[in-house]
């Protein structure tokens, strides 16, 4: 019987699905060679310094994905009809041999295993991504603003065509990565992002490995301006960390805590206060999962204590060499300042209480610190309060100036035209060229990366603008959200938002069976809380759509293992 079965699939085993493997590996080397040219070649690009740095990085991001696209599209057509016709195959054998036996129940198990990714299942995040797909198309072609609407405005280019390009980048890797290769590739990202923050630190420190052509405070690494640079950093800080959360191997941990010093120094000192959303969230995330193992618990507070001693290491640096830090704020002052010595002593004594307590209880109580899980309940209901009562004092002051004492003085309690490095004025402009705009265009947008051309055409809108900003255009509202709601409309903002949402949710479910799905989960959150008040830009879009490619890979190979094991269970 059992030779019958290995007769009967090897006999299924026809030219069609023979074809198909061999143009799977083809476009499995396709894809891991872009990725290493986006995530090293494109990093690093630059022509004459910062000068138009961003134009040139988007010619060769344009250049590299036309490329791409005329030689791998017309492969994975090909490999789309052969998978389908593969599948005709089989399903002619199956109906043929109806064999409701348990040879045949066998069979159609085994089938299931020779089904590829492709197609295979499409998942919430996959059908978001299609239909916002199909906004941006509609978007462009509803869109007065063609021209515009195709590339991008100058200097910015998140049109459709480089919107294209990142969906592209999505399917292309969830589909055609070579899932067994994802731990693997993210150390390899973990080794290039840290020798870009590093060169970045070293820059903020006035010290430039690699001279570059109208250097200045604001302007870091191969990135250009901080903001740019911050958004490339609020995908990938998190890796180092969370492999020394996560990892058991030491080497692994070793190498992930030396990537996490230099990412929480640069995010420290590199400028953009957005840096401080990303580092939020991600102490917030590995703290909501620190009281599941006593283990877990101990590497938080370490990494705690890493964050205020990298920024108490550059206090002493700053002190020794006062003219070395380039750049200086009251933020940056804040976190080089008594306040973060007072986080890092705080760690390392509640590390040492949880170390002592960890040896007392010993291996009867491995996971003694899940009975002090009220803690987390209590911390996370004190961050609402705080959060309810910062809005309440807010209103307070803005409409009462003065009303809430000293604190009156902070900025940050007043609502007015500068709050939030001037994103209130930002913000309110964005939902004024909402309100300007048609029926029709707040379901699909004024095109994609409009937003400027089109506050240009309204002139009441236009002039207000050039009051506030000195002349200068505004490309967005400094909030990813504004944005897409004016680019895309509500549709594309609503199909946006539920593929993140959704490819979160489903890596929140993977994450006890696979680790490495945290490091997905902290980046694709990270990306949404610091473009909250920053943008998409093509310095971080590209990236956080590889990101959410290797995560959909990694969830569609666990779910062709699952039906695997329950075919030879």
């Amino acid at each position: 019987m059992i030779d019958e079965s290995v007769d009967y699939m090897k006999a299924e085993q026809n030219g069609a699905q023979k074809v198909c493997n061999f143009i799977k590996q083809l476009l499995q080397a396709g894809v891991g060679l872009y990725l290493v040219l986006l995530i090293v070649f494109y990093a690093l690009y630059f022509v004459n310094g910062y000068e138009q740095l961003a134009t040139h990085k988007f010619e060769l991001l344009k250049f590299m994905s036309v490329c791409f696209g005329w030689v791998m599209i017309p492969f994975a057509v090909i490999y789309g009809l052969f998978y389908f016709v593969g599948q005709m195959e089989t399903g002619r054998h199956q109906k043929k041999d109806d064999m409701p036996t348990e040879m045949g129940r066998k069979q159609q198990g085994k089938r299931a295993m020779f089904a590829d990714r492709f197609l295979y299942e499409i998942s919430l995040t996959d059908a978001a991504i299609l239909d916002y797909t199909c906004v941006l198309l509609l978007s462009y072609f509803l869109s007065p603003y063609k021209e515009e609407a195709l590339w991008g405005t100058a200097g910015w280019y998140m049109g459709l065509g480089t919107q294209l390009i990142c969906v592209g980048i999505y399917f292309f890797t969830s589909r055609f990565f070579e899932a067994d290769r994802i731990q693997d590739f993210l150390y390899f990202i973990g080794i290039v992002s840290f020798l870009f923050m590093l060169w970045g630190l070293l820059n903020r420190f006035s010290v430039y490995p690699i001279e570059m052509e109208y250097s200045a405070p604001s302007y870091i690494s191969s990135m250009g301006n901080i903001n740019w640079f911050c958004g490339y950093y609020s995908v990938f800080f998190c890796i180092g960390a969370v492999l020394y959360y996560n990892s058991e191997d030491i080497v692994v941990r070793l190498m992930g805590f030396i990537h996490a010093t230099i990412a929480f120094a640069l995010g420290a000192v590199e400028g953009s206060d957005s840096a401080f959303l990303s580092l939020g969230i991600f102490f917030f995330i590995l703290f909501l999962y620190a009281f599941t193992e006593t283990e877990k618990m101990k590497r938080f507070l370490d990494l705690v204590a890493l964050y205020g001693m990298s920024c108490q290491v550059l206090r002493i640096i700053s002190i020794c060499f006062p003219e070395s830090l380039n750049l200086k704020n009251p933020v940056i002052d804040f976190m080089l300042g008594n306040a973060t010595l007072l986080v890092m002593l705080a760690a390392i004594a509640l590390r040492v209480i949880v170390n002592t307590q960890d040896r007392i209880r010993g291996n009867r109580e491995k996971n003694w610190i899940s009975d002090y899980v009220k803690i987390r309940t209590v911390i996370i209901w004190l961050l609402i309060l705080i959060g309810i009562a910062y809005i309440i004092l807010l209103v307070l002051n803005t409409n009462n100036p003065g009303s809430i004492g000293p604190l009156s003085e902070c900025s940050a309690f007043y609502f007015n035209a500068t709050w939030g490095s001037n994103r209130s004025t930002t913000w309110r402009d964005g939902f004024l060229i909402f309100e300007t705009m048609t029926p029709l265009q707040k379901i699909f947008g004024v095109g994609p990366d409009c937003f400027a051309i089109h506050a240009s055409n309204n002139p009441i809108i236009f002039e207000m603008i050039e009051k506030q900003f000195g002349g200068n255009r505004l490309t967005n509202a400094h909030n990813e959200m504004i944005t897409l709601l004016v680019n895309v409309g509500i549709w594309g903002l609503f199909t946006f938002c539920v593929a993140f949402i959704s490819s979160v949710s489903r890596l929140i479910k993977h994450f006890p069976k696979r680790p490495m799905a945290l490091i997905f989960i902290i980046s694709i959150c990270s990306y949404l809380i610091h473009n909250q008040f920053s943008f998409q830009q093509i310095l971080n879009t590209p990236y956080i759509y590889m990101m959410l490619g290797l995560a959909e890979c990694m969830m569609r190979n666990m779910r062709e293992e699952n039906s695997c094991k329950k075919f030879f269970d």
